[in-house]
């Protein structure tokens, strides 16, 4: 017996970013919602675009993998794989910044500090780095990093915590800790906690840092700034990402449960989502192959909503099926829409909307 959940969701508009040539291995990389609901869409090998709330779009020039949005009126940020530029909200540049390296190198992440300083994650073969930018786009300062930066998470105290992937030797994942001068302030290798993958980092509200990390054991972890370790949940599975709320309380998504914990570290509820039992999205109706696919696939990205709604979307990077769901802060599930591909991004809006960029270069406005 397939497990579906009897509430679907409603979908309000969906739009395409494709661009003409792209790979088949392209998707929407990052979803951002702006103050005024505008929606921004970075797409790997597909249109960086801005979506007004009905569904119409501007497009912007650069291709982009990651965005980022300032503080209000601010520029726009977008990552790509030659650097940084800034945009203002006509889509006109304000300026741009090259990263170093070699033609193998590119900025794989990104974070905003509390000053307006840009944070970039630079990966290469000869380069892992951070590097800082001011608000006209020059660099203030670089810092290598133990491995490719992967997460970045800015702290009260403006310290930024860097989490880079595990290195080609197999050896374990790194989070670091830099001060706002670029100064190193300490360096935690995963591998004491027999971890070697590290799978999301964030900041909180009260200033601690949350980890998830797998491979053998699958644990969430708080840190203190200093790298000591406040305390340690076990996952019943592979963590794929997690999230923090306004309030504190700590969002992961499993491989295929969703779990809350209290800033203490106590789990207050898990659940395994539920696709439509009905065939929207254009999914076929009864039993066959796809709605399997749809049923068994992995949760690969959170939201989480102003009003403590918790959404979910599964499948990632594959052309099959999948679903978002959305939960109350209690656990329960409410509502699900099923897409014909795999879930690649997801933002909250306002007035319970989410947005899901999806494998093939779409992006759907869903609501219950």
């Amino acid at each position: 017996m397939f497990p579906f959940h009897d509430k679907a969701g409603r979908r309000l508009w969906t739009c395409s970013v494709e661009r003409p040539g792209a790979s088949q291995a392209a998707a929407v990389d990052s979803l951002v919602v702006g103050r005024d609901g505008t929606i921004y869409a970075g797409a790997d090998e597909g249109r960086s675009c801005a979506i007004r709330p009905d569904g119409s779009q501007l497009s912007y020039p650069e291709f982009a993998r990651k965005l980022m949005l300032p503080t209000r009126n601010g520029p726009i940020y977008v990552a790509t794989s030659g650097g940084v530029s800034a945009y203002g909200a006509d889509g006109a540049r304000v300026w741009s910044w090259q990263r170093p390296g070699d033609s193998w190198a590119s900025v794989t992440t990104l974070a905003l500090g509390t000053h307006g300083i840009v944070y970039a994650g630079v990966a290469g073969v000869r380069v892992d780095g951070i590097y800082a930018l001011d608000t006209a786009g020059t660099n203030l300062w670089s810092a290598p990093a133990q491995s490719s930066p992967k997460f970045l998470a800015i702290g009260n105290d403006e310290t930024l915590f860097v989490g880079s992937a595990s290195r080609v030797d197999g050896s374990p994942a790194f989070v670091e800790a830099f001060g706002s001068d670029g100064s190193k302030l300490w360096t935690l290798p995963l591998g004491r906690w027999e971890a070697r993958w590290l799978n999301g980092l964030c900041a909180g509200p009260a200033g601690a840092i949350y980890v998830c990390c797998s491979d053998p054991e699958h644990l969430l972890c708080a840190l203190d700034s200093q790298a000591k370790v406040v305390w340690r949940a076990g996952l019943d599975s592979a963590p794929q990402t997690l999230s923090v709320a306004a309030d504190g309380t700590i969002v992961v998504a499993e491989r295929q449960n969703v779990s809350a914990f209290t800033a203490e570290g106590v789990r207050l509820w898990s659940a395994r989502p539920k696709p439509a039992l009905i065939g929207n999205g254009g999914l076929p109706r009864g039993v066959n192959p796809a709605l399997r696919k749809l049923v068994d696939g992995d949760l690969q990205c959170i939201a989480l909503g102003r009003d403590g709604t918790v959404f979910v979307g599964t499948g990632g990077y594959d052309s099959d099926p999948s679903f978002v769901a959305a939960f109350d802060p209690s656990g329960a599930q409410t509502w699900s829409y099923n897409l014909p591909s795999g879930t690649t991004a997801l933002a909250a809006g306002p007035d319970g909307v989410v947005y899901a960029g999806t494998y093939d270069l779409r992006v759907y406005a869903l609501t219950h």
